[in-house]
């Protein structure tokens, strides 16, 4: 918990934040009031306590920062002289139509406020106290952008030689330890530490400075430099900018550029998951982008990170399963994910396969052998034509969706796909019927099929009373996504419906299989994936879940789950690894939390042996906001229900 909120708004009195305009309200009589998205990082405290936040009425949990238009207008009348500021001040809906089309395109750079309500939650604020709001073009449009302290060329000789240097404007407990140091002319690349957690930093032992050239100034090009505090004690860069420059120096694409290190040492560098940023796989940074293009056109409510996440589900396990209220959109993600890749169910490469409650094994969805006619009979379902056809053509893609897969209990029906997934990838065969038995269309249907790396196997659930619950066996084996509604604010941003696109495929099934390869199912050596930091926090959390109940835990499999996924990831300047472990863990460990208030009470609260203290003490690792939500929704299921199902 936040202890001193005048303490840190102190600390943060000459400090910057960067904010991507979100939306604006008009309320009536008061003003239009706008909501601005921070892009560059808030202090750790801050990010440690999303409790303490107000939520909003329409389920927008997002971090948002409050500013009247009006004080908005007033800066831009000082900075540019606005002619018709009055005009504007005087109506209220101009005021909002004129703010709207001005911020299109650009960021605003201010000086944080939080004030702490008589409710007892904190607001965050513009401190226009100073008119301390600056505005900029938004050169990379999506994403974040990193705060880079900035030191001289001495302080730099001095951490080459070991020695400890000062940033000016920089408490490293309130702002964690940079990864990144700007140099003017040179961007560095290093691990810090800050023994005393405060503004004195110097190498970690055994680690090296890598060194980033740029001829001029930081540029769209290099690095997109946006702007300086008040001292120029640092500057914000684009983290998608950075790896481009990255990515240009080392392939040789930037004329305009020289690196100190060779060729090889920069593509270790490059190819290196940084703790806060990421790597991204240029391939598939352009595939997200175009299906994040293609989404967005479709006005649905999807976020960026929801697409990063599922494209990585696709890549790390055979099964992935999508849950949440009806109407979220679990079914339209996959067939549009699918839709994309030009997978449909005219040419066979997509299955869409509803659940039926009277499914009860096997032979429901696959058919049985009828030793009357010593033929075998398929299931009307189709899947498996389905699968015999990815077997013969594995050089595509194909997908199957489940629909509403929990109306019956899925480890009857679905109980061969269960067992092949304890398997290497190399033995997956599903078994018809027995190979001695003499079948007259074995040439159609074969005793087993092969099923290989390039089928999908996707579900949609429902979580009610109409449903079966998922057991341990079932979440040990796939990755459960919940999807969450956008806020009908948000939703309203969207391009309109007019300006919507043909539907058309933009890719191609052979493309997806390159793009989800290699699969990373048999990843063995998962321990090796982890830091010994991220093994001590599995280890604590394995003990914290024993103590509840001693068969609950982190499991060896859910944690080569995890290691799968975080090896499959899609990084990107906003779905960075301390992100990807949050979704990994929300998705796997998580989803086994079930029980009744008496057993889970404790692991819920904010006592000392809980999960919200071990994230607490690992905030090093990742934030933990997805978890920390699910946290809170399950107390609320407690609170309700006495249990969570």
């Amino acid at each position: 918990m936040i202890e001193n909120i005048e303490e840190i708004s102190d600390e943060l009195k000459d400090h910057r934040i960067l904010c991507r305009f979100d939306r604006s309200e008009l309320i009536k009589e008061r003003g239009v009031l706008l909501f601005l998205n921070p892009i560059s990082d808030e202090p750790d405290p801050i990010l440690r306590n999303p409790d303490m936040f107000q939520k909003r009425d329409d389920g927008d949990d997002e971090p948002h920062f409050l500013l009247w238009g009006r004080d908005l207008l007033e800066a831009i009348r000082e900075k540019e002289g606005l002619k018709n500021a009055n005009q504007l001040l005087n109506n209220l809906e101009k005021q909002q139509q004129y703010i709207q089309k001005y911020l299109k395109g650009k960021l605003l750079l201010i000086r944080p406020f939080y004030k702490l309500k008589e409710s007892g939650y904190l607001q965050r604020s513009c401190d226009k106290s100073l008119n301390n709001i600056e505005i900029f073009p938004d050169i990379k449009k999506t994403g974040r952008y990193l705060t880079v302290p900035s030191i001289s060329e001495e302080s730099f000789n001095k951490l080459k030689q070991n020695q400890s240097i000062n940033l000016t404007n920089w408490n490293c407990e309130i702002f964690g330890v940079p990864h990144y140091l700007d140099l003017g002319n040179k961007l560095v690349h290093c691990s810090l530490e800050s023994p005393n957690q405060s503004n004195t930093v110097q190498l970690k032992k055994g680690s090296e400075l890598r060194i980033f050239f740029f001829k001029s100034e930081p540029n769209i090009k290099s690095g997109a430099l946006i702007a300086s505090d008040f001292d120029n004690s640092y500057r914000f860069f684009a983290g998608a900018g950075i790896h481009e420059m990255i990515e240009n120096q080392v392939n040789g694409n930037d004329k305009d550029s020289v690196i100190t290190l060779t060729a090889a040492e920069a593509k270790a560098e490059s190819s290196k998951d940084d703790d806060e940023v990421g790597t991204p796989d240029q391939k598939d940074y352009t595939l997200l982008s175009s299906l994040w293009d293609y989404i967005r056109e479709r006005q649905l409510g999807y976020s960026k990170d929801d697409l990063n996440n599922f494209h990585s589900c696709m890549k790390s396990g055979l099964l992935t399963i999508l849950a949440g209220m009806s109407g979220t959109g679990k079914t339209r993600l996959p067939l549009e994910y699918a839709s994309f890749f030009g997978l449909n169910e005219d040419d066979g490469t997509l299955l869409f396969l509803p659940i039926s409650p009277s499914y009860t094994e096997p032979d429901d969805i696959l058919g049985y052998y009828n030793p009357q006619d010593k033929m075998f009979v398929p299931s009307p379902t189709g899947l498996t034509e389905v699968l015999i056809e990815a077997s013969k053509h594995p050089e595509k893609a194909y997908m199957v969706l489940f629909e509403e897969m929990n109306l019956s209990q899925i480890e009857h029906w679905f109980a061969p796909f269960l067992s092949i997934m304890e398997k290497d990838s190399d033995y997956w065969f599903i078994q018809l019927y027995s190979n001695k038995v003499e079948c007259r269309n074995s040439k159609d249907f074969p005793a087993r099929i092969k099923i290989g790396t390039n089928i999908m196997f996707v579900g949609t659930i429902n979580i009610d009373e109409t449903t079966t619950a998922l057991s341990d066996r079932l979440l040990d084996r796939s990755f459960v996504i919940h999807l969450e509604k956008m806020s009908f604010s948000k939703y309203s941003n969207l391009p309109s419906t007019k300006d919507r696109k043909e539907k058309k495929a933009i890719s191609s099934p052979e493309e997806l299989l390159e793009a989800l390869q290699p699969r990373c199912f048999d990843a063995i050596d998962f321990i090796a994936q982890f830091t010994p930091r991220q093994i001590e926090f599995f280890d604590r959390m394995d003990d914290l879940l024993n103590r509840t109940d001693s068969t609950r835990g982190v499991s060896f499999r859910c944690l080569k789950n995890i290691a799968i996924y975080m090896k499959g990831c899609s990084f990107s300047d906003t779905f960075t690894p301390r992100l990807a472990i949050d979704y990994a863990i929300n998705q796997t460990i998580f989803r086994k939390i079930r029980g009744t208030a008496e057993s889970l009470g404790n692991l819920l609260s904010e006592s000392e042996n809980s999960l919200i203290q071990l994230f607490n003490k690992y905030t090093d690792i990742s934030d933990f906001r997805l978890c920390r939500k699910d946290i809170e929704d399950k107390r609320d299921q407690l609170k309700k229900y006495g249990f969570i199902r």
